[in-house]
Protein backbone atom coordinates (compact mmCIF):
# COMPACT_ATOMS: atom_id res chain seq x y z
CA UNK A 1 0.00 0.00 0.00
CA UNK A 2 1.12 3.66 -1.12
CA UNK A 3 1.76 6.01 1.69
CA UNK A 4 -0.58 9.20 -0.14
CA UNK A 5 -0.27 12.47 0.89
CA UNK A 6 -2.81 15.82 0.06
CA UNK A 7 -0.94 17.88 -2.25
CA UNK A 8 -0.73 21.29 -1.25
CA UNK A 9 -0.59 25.06 -3.04
CA UNK A 10 1.46 27.46 -1.69
CA UNK A 11 2.74 31.08 -3.12
CA UNK A 12 6.33 31.93 -2.97
CA UNK A 13 7.03 35.72 -3.63
CA UNK A 14 10.21 37.82 -4.03
CA UNK A 15 10.69 41.57 -3.46
CA UNK A 16 14.06 43.69 -3.05
CA UNK A 17 14.73 46.56 -0.83
CA UNK A 18 17.56 49.31 -1.32
CA UNK A 19 19.86 51.41 0.98
CA UNK A 20 17.51 53.75 1.61
CA UNK A 21 14.55 51.17 3.12
CA UNK A 22 12.58 51.74 -0.22
CA UNK A 23 10.90 48.41 -1.29
CA UNK A 24 9.15 47.28 -4.51
CA UNK A 25 5.34 47.72 -4.07
CA UNK A 26 3.09 44.24 -3.45
CA UNK A 27 1.00 44.79 -5.97
CA UNK A 28 1.51 46.19 -9.81
CA UNK A 29 -1.79 48.32 -9.80
CA UNK A 30 0.08 50.63 -8.10
CA UNK A 31 2.40 51.66 -10.29
CA UNK A 32 1.96 54.40 -12.33
CA UNK A 33 3.49 53.07 -15.56
CA UNK A 34 0.15 51.16 -17.16
CA UNK A 35 2.07 50.02 -20.36
CA UNK A 36 3.84 48.23 -18.28
CA UNK A 37 7.78 49.65 -18.20
CA UNK A 38 9.31 49.81 -15.09
CA UNK A 39 7.08 47.20 -13.64
CA UNK A 40 8.87 46.10 -10.11
CA UNK A 41 6.29 44.82 -8.11
CA UNK A 42 6.66 41.98 -6.18
CA UNK A 43 7.67 38.29 -8.24
CA UNK A 44 5.26 35.58 -7.11
CA UNK A 45 4.87 32.25 -7.98
CA UNK A 46 1.99 29.31 -7.25
CA UNK A 47 3.70 26.01 -6.44
CA UNK A 48 1.99 22.97 -5.75
CA UNK A 49 4.18 20.37 -3.75
CA UNK A 50 3.06 16.51 -3.05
Amino acid sequence: MRNRRARRACGVSARVGGPAAATQPEDPAHLWNPTGYVNNAWAKVSVTGS
